[in-house]
């Protein structure tokens, strides 16, 4: 949780322009990920700039149910959340 805090802390000094659409990306992703799109939730992550797809995209391309993966695309949204009620309203 700390770190979601902190990630949560830095966006919200990012300017509103640069964090909205990024977190909006971050929450389609994770929606389509957990619909069973990983292939379409990954077009999605690498279109957003701030994304960290190097970190992500082998465990984008798992299985649905691999909890390591969905861990890391949580975590990418987490980065682009604008605050943690936010993100947990994703989940």
């Amino acid at each position: 949780m700390d770190f979601l805090r902190s990630t949560c802390e830095l966006d919200r000094n990012a300017p509103s322009l640069q964090r909205r659409p990024a977190r909006l990306d971050a929450l389609r992703a994770l929606q389509s990920w957990k619909q069973g799109y990983p292939g379409r939730a990954y077009q999605i992550v690498r279109s957003c700039p701030l994304a960290d797809t190097g970190r992500i995209s082998a465990k984008l391309t798992a299985t649905a149910d691999d909890p390591q993966a969905e861990a890391d695309l949580s975590a990418c949204c987490a980065r682009h959340a604008l605050r943690t009620r936010d993100w947990l309203a994703c989940d």
